[in-house]
């Protein structure tokens, strides 16, 4: 079996005298199949995170669970909410850095917070604005 590179164990007993041969030879016997699991699990959730950034939290889930193929389709109700701050782009070269962070910080809780909220998905930041569903 390949070394699964990156992953680690250790292992504890309170058991007087410590693990026996047997209990050493079981754990590891285990080591290849932990390691596997763990390093699935890991590539998981490394997949969900970037099916979630470019397709969104729900298109995303069910793309890796095989429900959407490419030619695939749904009618779906749906509304794409495009938003941006008028004059963001000029703001940024006379506002002071920290009050323009604090400004779209405050600017994306009221108008994000709200579309989450209520189910709905941002798939893209972008400056000022974001896409959602």
């Amino acid at each position: 079996m390949e070394a699964l590179e990156g992953y680690g164990a250790s292992w504890a007993t309170d058991a007087p005298g410590g693990f026996s041969e047997k209990d050493l030879d079981t754990l590891r016997k285990l080591l290849g199949p932990f390691g596997l699991a763990i390093k699935a699990a890991g590539m998981l959730k490394m997949g969900a995170s970037i099916v979630e950034t470019y397709l969104g939290r729900d298109a995303g889930w069910r793309v890796l669970r095989g429900e959407i193929q490419r030619g695939s389709m749904e009618i779906i109700d749906a509304v794409l909410w495009n938003c941006d701050i008028r004059g963001f782009t000029a703001a940024t070269y006379w506002m002071p850095w920290n009050e323009l962070i604090t400004m779209l910080n405050d600017y994306l809780e009221y108008v994000a917070r709200p579309v989450e909220d209520g189910g709905g998905q941002i798939l893209k930041f972008m400056g000022d604005g974001f896409i959602a569903t």
